[in-house]
This record gives C-alpha cells, structure tokens and sequence, in this order.
C-alpha cells in the first residue's frame, strides 16, 4: 500500500508524555526565513499536537510566517487548533504537485488528524478560525486512528473570515468538511483539491464540503477540484443569498446527495464547466425536508433558482430576514433590486447519468415508501427524479429573458459516459449498485447504514490502522477521451477539473485571468460565453475591441481586444472633448488572439471617457463611463 511507511506511526501510539513548558524550538526542526518547518510525531517521540503547540508558543510570529509540514509526516491532534486573533494562519504541506497527479515517488502528502492515545481521543473539529486561514499541499482527515469521525473539521468561530483550501486531500466526515454555522461572512476559497468519501452518518443529507446554517456566507469560489462518494449535500447553502458563488471547472462523480443545495435566492452566481457524473440522483417526493430545500415542493435539480418571495403568493419579497446584502453589494434600496438584478451564469456544463440512476424513483414508488419527514404534501405521494439539471421553475425563470434577462443558460452537455481513463471501479456494475442501494435507503427517515466508502484492496477503511490514510496515489485517473467534453469549455479545453490535463491545466493557468474576465463579462451582460474560437472559428480576420469590464467602473476596468497576428498596438483614452487623457499603450507589441490590459483612472473626474486602439491604419474606438 501506498502508506507503506507511515502505517507503523499508527502501532506505536502507546502513551504520551507530559508536554514540556513551550518552547517553540522543541517543535521546529528548521528555520527557513519565515517559515519554520514543523517536527513530524515520529520526530517528537511520538507525541501529538507538534503543530498546535508551535502555532501556540509562536507568539511573536512575523508578519507572513508559515508553518510547513515534512512529505510523508504526520500530524496527529489530541488538541484542536484556535487560529490567532491578532493574524492570519498559513499552513504548508511540503510540494507542489497536484494531489490528482501525484506519484508514489512524491511522497505522501502531510497528514492531519485526530489521534487516540490511551484513554484520550480527538476526533474532529480539528480547527477553529476566528481569523483568515489557509492551508495547502496536505491530507486531511476527520477523524482519528481508531477508526471513528466526526462532524466536521473546520469550525468558523467568529465572523468575516477568509478560508483558503489549496491542493489539501480530504476524506471521511459525519456532516461537512467546513461549516460556519454560528458566524456570518465567511469566504471559501477552494482550489485544485480533492474531496473523497463524504461519508459517515446515516442520514441522506449529510456527507459533504461545506454548509452555513444559520447565517449567510460571503463568498464560496471552488475551481479544479474533484468530488468523489458524497453521500449527502455537498455544498450547502440553504436559504441564504451568498454574495459571490463561483463553481468553475470542476468535476463530481457518484453524489448522492444535491451538489449545490440552495433555495434559489442566488445572484451573481457562476457555474460553468463542470462535470457531473451521477451526482443529485436521490429520490424527491413533495414535502421531503421542505425547511432546507425548494420552497415551491419541486425536486431540486443541478442549479435551483427561484424568486425572491417571502411567501407562496408569488409577490415579489425578499424571504430572508437578513437583506443587507443587497444595500451592501448592489449600491440600491431593498425595494428597488427586482428580477432584472438576479445575475446567474450557467454554461457549459457536462452532465451524464448512468442508466441504473433510473432504478432509484422506480424502487421508491414500487414499495411504495412514504415521505419521511411528516411534510408530504397531500396528495401527492409519487417519487421523481434529481438527476435534472432545473425544475420547472427554474428553467421556466431562465426561459423568461423579458423579467429576467440576467439568468444566462448556455449549453448542457451531454455526451454520454465520459470514458474515463482509470475509473478505479467507480462506474462499475458494483459501485453503481452500491449509489442506487444507499440512496434508496437515504429516502426512509432511518437509513439502515452508512454509504459504501470507496478504497482500494488492502486500504479498506474498516480497518482503524487504515482509517487516517487516504488512498495515495489517488485511487482513479479521471482524464477521458469523450470528444464531446474534451473541447466543450467556455474556453475549448476538457470540462470538469482540469488537474486530470496537466497541459492543459498549464494553459489554462496562464490565460486565468482573461478567462474568468470572459465569466465576468458573460454574467453582466446576460450572454451566453463563448471563446475566441467558437466565436470565430480561429483566429479573426481583423482586428476586434470589446466593451471594457466592468462598466461603468471605479477605478479600474480592463479593455480586451483580439488581433488577427502578432502586431504593434497604440490604445489611448480621450475625454468627450476629443483632449487625450492617458496612453494605455504606445506603439507596443501584442500577441496574436485576445490580449487584456488594465485602465486605472483614479486620478480623473467621473465621466464618460473614449478608449481608442490604433493599428496600422485601423482605429476602433469604444466609450466607457466612470463613476466615483
């Protein structure tokens, strides 16, 4: 296996020696600038909580201080990590390759985890932030080496925090990896990871990433990461209008559960290039959970969009308490942000069910089983389906460009099985009988046991020695060769998590920023996103200025434009007056295709203003409009 030579860390728990008065030296064993390299628990003695006792004798830590965590170490907690008041905490699993594309010479990835030491035991809820927090590079389980998890690992405790996940590998958990349950404006920010094995209580709503239960999130933003086995919600975001959710390039296989569970008060909103590989495929009877899901007893599909109603008249309300958002985020009165504010991009997205998903609704109304939760709606006792993309009324609101001009659906893709590389027998005859079993049982108020973990032979996580390892080299190679997803982005590259591309992750790395400038724009202006080449074929013939983004703007815009060859450029900006007011660019060389610069005007007046490019003898001239 894998974790060859990690395994006997776990046999040699016996005891733990009293911690000595801390000094941080007893738990560094390298000072690198302003990062210090955490002892692992070998390196201890055998001893936990190396990491929680650095950060805590770390009292006069410099501003960019990092903790670094050794390949192939582990860092068990008997003790839970509060982040500092007073700074941010950043933590550094050693490497940079991609947890999908790793290798057995990489090295395992820094554990973190519970750990039992005699009659003492840590479980989860390993980390508590009441300040920005960041953590990469690492493998990260919820739960201890007996072979027991708990509810959560990362528990907000206080407001306004920013959580960056870079790169981490996680696995196994009774209800979410993260949850800001008590503490509003929390930020998530995730970003070439993978999630495995959201797994762990026997409920048909828990098992998944992230949930906010009592208060609204400020910002969730998830690109290039992998979802595989949830048994529940993976991302929960209940009834509360997040201020900014992005889901781009990502790729979910086998959940259970709704993947992004809302009801529907979203706007600026993006979710676009994913793939969705048996996920939302739980049966739906009307009045199931109705306090979590949709409002109007719909089944929730994909993307769940609705009206901003505070009751079932149909009358155009906010029916959340807390409406701050609005004034906060759209500069207007709560009385004035009306249907033509709601932003939503959903675009090109690839979408396959496997054939057996269609037992599930079927075994539900053969045996007749009844709504679970005492909320069935009279009358209406048949089972359907999840595995859709919208509702009727979503798709119904999507449809209506005159009320809702914003709510941009591009295309679905639905090519078929993806043809994935290695699949590690997550699509095969097994697994699939295995998703269709669980979420059959999931329907009844008492499922009889959990969701069947998936793990490759002599790694089975029945056996506590096990439990704290993942399976590294991850257990799939999700790369596929399906031509209709191959080249169906938004910028003709594979759909899904972009990690299983190397090259092309490298390529998209490079164009990011006007790639996400392309989202942006497509969500304001309510147009379905198209690339360079879908819009032309290839390179265009001629010369192309786009409209600046944003616009109107303060202080910063971008200007975009797409040329026919490498070729030299002027681009100045001109007051309705025809006077120049600043030369962006001077006769300077761009490359052939889509080029962005950026145009700052915090030192001019508002006001409509002219950006002119000149090449050779073409000029194209656009306005743009200032607004402090």
């Amino acid at each position: 296996m894998k974790k060859t030579m990690l395994l006997f860390l776990v046999c040699m728990v016996c005891s733990v020696t009293a911690v000595h008065a801390q000094e941080l030296s007893d738990y560094v064993d390298e000072v690198k600038g302003d990062t210090l390299v955490i002892k692992t628990y070998q390196e201890m003695g055998n001893e936990p909580n190396a990491l929680v006792n650095a950060i805590s004798a770390d009292t006069e830590a410099p501003e960019g201080r990092v903790y670094e965590l050794k390949r192939d170490g582990w860092y068990p907690l008997l003790e839970d990590i509060t982040t500092p008041e007073d700074r941010p905490l950043v933590i550094a699993g050693q490497g940079e390759t991609r947890v999908v594309n790793g290798t057995e010479e990489d090295g395992y990835p820094a554990v973190i985890s519970g750990i039992q030491v005699g009659d003492e035991v840590n479980e989860g809820e390993l980390f508590y932030f009441q300040n920005d927090l960041t953590v990469k590079n690492a493998s990260m389980v919820n739960g201890a080496n007996n072979g027991a998890a708990t509810w959560t690992f990362f528990y907000a405790s206080s407001a306004n925090n920013t959580v960056n996940l870079e790169n981490v590998m996680m696995e196994t958990t009774l209800w979410v990896f993260l949850q800001s349950n008590d503490n509003p404006g929390t930020s998530l920010n995730i970003s070439d990871s993978y999630f495995v094995n959201m797994i762990g209580e026997p409920c048909r709503r828990n098992g998944g990433v992230y949930d906010n239960v009592s208060n609204n999130t400020q910002a969730i933003n998830v690109e290039n990461t992998t979802h595989v086995m949830g048994a529940g919600v993976t991302y929960k975001m209940r009834s509360f209008p997040v201020n900014e959710v992005v889901f781009n390039h990502n790729t979910f296989v086998n959940i259970s559960g709704q993947v992004l569970a809302s009801w529907g008060n979203q706007s600026n909103y993006i979710a676009t290039n994913n793939l969705f590989v048996n996920a939302n495929v739980q049966g739906y009877i009307p009045g199931l959970d109705y306090g979590e899901f949709d409002q109007d007893f719909l089944p929730h599909g994909l993307i769940n969009i609705d009206t901003l109603r505070s009751d079932r008249g149909g009358e155009e309300r906010l029916m959340i308490p807390d409406s701050s958002w609005i004034t906060e985020n759209y500069d207007m009165a709560v009385e004035d942000f009306g249907p033509d504010d709601r932003k939503v991009l959903v675009s090109h997205n690839g979408v396959f069910w496997h054939e057996k998903m269609d037992e599930i609704v079927q075994r539900l109304n053969d045996n007749n089983v009844p709504c679970a939760e005492g909320n069935c709606v009279d009358g209406e006792d048949t089972w359907v389906s999840q595995a859709i993309t919208m509702n009727s009324r979503t798709q119904a609101m999507f449809d209506d460009n005159e009320t809702y001009p914003y709510l941009t659906e591009g295309p679905w893709i639905m090519g078929g099985d993806p043809g994935f590389t290695d699949d590690g027998g997550l699509l095969s005859e097994d697994e699939m009988q295995n998703l269709v079993d669980w979420s059959v049982d999931a329907a009844g108020s008492e499922p009889s046991g959990i969701m069947t973990h998936w793990r490759s032979e002599g790694n089975e996580i029945s056996d506590p020695n096990n439990y704290v390892w993942s399976d590294y080299p991850v257990n799939a190679d999700l790369s596929y060769t399906n031509s209709d997803y191959l080249s169906a982005s938004t910028d003709g590259q594979p759909l899904g998590d972009l990690n299983w591309f190397p090259d092309e992750k490298t390529t998209w790395v490079a164009n990011k920023d006007a790639h996400y400038t392309t989202l942006r724009n497509a969500l304001e202006s309510g147009e379905v996103p198209t690339s360079i080449e879908k819009k032309s074929g290839s390179i265009p013939n001629s010369i192309q200025l786009d409209q600046n983004y944003p616009n109107p703007f303060n202080p910063t815009t971008q200007i975009s434009f797409t040329l026919p060859q490498s070729q030299e450029v002027t681009l100045k900006v001109y007051d309705l007056l025809g006077r120049e007011v600043m030369t962006i660019a001077n006769n300077e060389r761009f490359s052939a295709g889509q080029n962005f610069v950026s145009f700052d005007a915090r030192n001019l007046s508002s006001g409509m203003y002219i950006y002119r490019l000149t090449s050779g003898d073409m000029t194209l001239s656009k306005k743009m409009t200032l607004i402090k």
